[in-house]
């Protein structure tokens, strides 16, 4: 299935704040350059905001949330659960590219 989006802005905008559910299916958006076929467009990696809980207090941090999503797959975005040196929440939030084609590690 193709979308087609008007406004290009908009459209990068929902493929960054993905990934898209629709009646509980997931889309897999990606962009299509000029002169590529249908076939061509990867559809095996997608972007996932993830929850790591149970992290020690002492391990919260960035670094943690880096090492932790290449783990994964590819990290894309890590973000510092404290400000100002306070935890502002209790888990570590990291934004990765999974290869769906395959299962998800299960231990580290």
């Amino acid at each position: 299935m193709l979308f087609n989006f008007k406004d290009r802005k908009r459209g990068l905008q929902i493929i960054q704040n993905g990934p898209l559910n629709v009646r509980g299916n997931l889309v897999n958006l990606r962009l299509w350059m000029e002169g590529e076929s249908v076939f061509e467009v990867d559809h095996d990696f997608m972007e996932f905001w993830i929850q790591v809980h149970g992290i020690p207090l002492d391990h919260m941090n960035k670094e943690t949330g880096i090492l932790i999503g290449g783990m994964l797959g590819v990290l894309a975005e890590a973000e510092d659960p404290k400000v100002n040196g306070i935890l502002r929440r209790s888990f570590l939030r990291i934004r990765v590219s999974i290869n769906i084609t395959k299962a998800l590690p299960t231990d580290f």
